[in-house]
């Protein structure tokens, strides 16, 4: 994310708005397939086939990479020995107050009401999610379903056709909407400046950004939003391990 500017799923946003993108799209789905390759020499065979029989972490189950129905155990109210009612009201009173801090120092735009409304319709999109497919947002697992496709067209005999996949529909669907929003808001990509990045630079940092999310199990979408609003443990450990590499990644740049 820190050398691209992106995370797999604002990326598809920024490469539907012309922003950036394609070479950090093309460096992601390079890293999925280099997990999707590397993958059986990261787990172990019973990681393996959990992850094969469920599909791999967001957009089908919970950023921890288990069913919603499984993953109780491995919540912070269950590794607390904690109501879970209390771990909720102490994670809203923690978004609040950064939301409170991030009001008093930061720079006060004239577009404030923008990132509210934007946070509304996340949260909308997230219980729309819930309540017609089951399943929690996330992009990432698209990215790996891409590569499966890749191999099983590169090998057919070792890797069987994959079946139909959700989450490519899913960051489809992301673009779609995306380009709908751009014609009826211009501004959004009129003078809009991003930073621009060497093709290389671009490759490392989107086959990067990818594999790290496989790898973690979930993607900023997946753990920040799906993973931590369940309470997952893994999600509040990776979205803190996200914002220490951010943090080290610009100290160094």
């Amino acid at each position: 994310m820190a050398l691209t500017g992106a995370c797999p799923g604002t990326l598809l946003i920024q490469a539907s708005l012309g922003l950036s993108g394609l070479q950090v799209g093309l460096g992601g789905l390079l890293g999925g397939i280099v997990f999707v390759k590397l993958a059986p020499l990261i787990y172990n065979a019973s990681t393996i086939a959990a992850k094969v029989n469920n599909s791999l972490s967001c957009g089908a189950e919970t950023a921890s990479g288990k069913p919603f129905r499984q993953s109780e155990q491995y919540t912070v109210a269950v590794k607390l020995g904690v109501e879970n009612i209390t771990v909720a009201l102490a994670y809203e009173a923690l978004c609040i107050s950064m939301i409170v801090l991030a009001a008093k120092f930061a720079p006060n735009y004239p577009t404030s009401a923008r990132p509210i409304i934007g946070g509304l319709a996340i949260g909308g999109a997230q219980a729309l999610s819930m309540l017609i497919s089951r399943k929690t947002i996330g992009v990432s697992a698209a990215y790996e379903q891409l590569a499966k496709d890749f191999w099983s067209i590169m090998s057919p005999s070792a890797h069987a056709k994959p079946p139909f996949r959700s989450a490519i529909w899913f960051a489809i669907g992301i673009v779609a909407g995306a380009k709908a929003l751009a014609t009826q808001m211009p501004i959004l990509t009129a003078s809009t400046e991003m930073q621009k990045f060497g093709t290389l630079m671009s490759l490392v940092g989107g086959a990067t950004m990818v594999f790290g999310a496989a790898l973690a199990g979930g993607c900023p979408s997946g753990h920040g939003i799906s993973g931590m609003a369940t309470l997952s443990l893994p999600s509040f450990v990776t979205v803190a391990a996200m914002f220490g590499g951010g943090i080290i990644c610009k100290a160094l740049r």
